[in-house]
């Protein structure tokens, strides 16, 4: 009989994310990640980092750790420390992607997270889903849940088609900073 063959893990594979959750200390109340000190103090760890605060705001504006060679994003650590799994999609309820408070993440799934986006500055009138509509400057309101645009509303009022909108976003459960 043949024994299969042990074979070596390869150096790049990421570390799973409860591995860096040991290193480092989360305080819900300010949101901050703090690395731990390390009993080994390999290469003077402690003096380096020890009580620091873990990651740097990325080009996306979200904090990022650094560990073992891979990057890591602290609300998704910050996850696993409070609730003991990821989910696959974390919502930072005020938009601020550095804001890694407790209260200010919630877990949500994909459609969640789109009902609860800001407005993107080259929207015209400043409100998701009110566009023109025709030549004759009357306005139209829509909305996209669950991959289905629905038309909620097309006329000359522009408060109107506003009204629409906004009362779709409740009725479709959209997060009340949605637009923000």
């Amino acid at each position: 009989m043949i024994e299969p063959q042990q074979t070596e893990q390869p150096n790049n594979l990421k570390p799973d994310i409860s591995v860096l959750a040991k290193f480092v200390r989360y305080n819900p109340i300010t949101g901050s990640l703090v690395w731990l000190p390390r009993e080994d103090n390999s290469h003077g760890w402690n003096t380096k980092y020890a009580g620091n605060e873990a990651g740097r705001v990325n080009n996306l504006g979200y904090i990022q750790i650094g560990f073992m060679g891979h990057k890591y994003q602290s609300h998704r650590v910050i996850f696993h420390i409070m609730m003991g799994s990821v989910p696959d999609c974390v919502d930072h309820i005020d938009h601020n992607r550095a804001n890694n408070k407790w209260c200010n993440l919630r877990e949500v799934d994909a459609i969640g997270n789109a009902q609860n986006v800001i407005i993107r500055a080259i929207s015209p009138y400043g409100i998701h889903g009110i566009s023109n509509y025709g030549r004759f400057g009357n306005y139209r309101a829509r909305i996209k849940c669950n991959n289905v645009e629905k038309s909620l509303y097309n006329g000359n009022d522009f408060f109107e088609a506003c009204c629409a909108r906004k009362s779709a976003e409740y009725k479709m459960g959209f997060h009340e900073n949605h637009g923000r």
